[in-house]
């Protein structure tokens, strides 16, 4: 985020990357003036005693900044403290293996067979099984067996 020549540059201009440029063209947009300021103790924020939060978010809550730009997971935990806008990149978790194990998984329940196929993107020296970070939820199709 701090540009290599940070140090020979004042204000806005010593930052660069994707969260400073969308931050630059929101503000030319709906017209108002910034200053990025980076969080004092360096994290995103974790909850604490007492209600409590470090980093980005406990500087929301006491009103140290009034905005914060950054690649933070939305959390039920910091949904209750903060709001957040709808999410503007999306990151995806994702398990591995050999593609000549089969990922198929018998599952019975109630008199049904299903075979459950875990859905996979990329086929390469491995498959993956997509996920979304911000549910947790992994990807999967049921197939019933004939």
């Amino acid at each position: 985020m701090l540009r290599p020549n940070h140090q020979e540059l004042e204000g806005n201009d010593r930052y660069e990357g994707f969260c400073v440029d969308m931050l630059r063209e929101l503000a030319e947009i709906l017209k108002f003036k910034y200053r990025i300021h980076l969080v004092g103790d360096g994290v995103y924020g974790v909850s604490g005693a007492n209600g409590t939060w470090t980093g980005m978010v406990g500087e929301l809550m006491t009103r140290k900044a009034d905005l914060a730009v950054a690649g933070l997971t939305i959390t039920a935990e910091r949904e209750k403290v903060i709001d957040f806008s709808k999410p503007f990149m999306t990151l995806g978790i994702s398990i591995m293996y050999r593609v000549h194990i089969s990922p198929k998984i018998i599952h019975q329940s109630q008199g049904d067979t299903q075979l459950c196929s875990w859905s996979a993107a990329g086929r390469s020296h491995f498959d993956t099984v997509e996920g979304d970070i911000n549910t947790g939820v992994l990807a999967w199709q049921g197939l019933p067996l004939e």
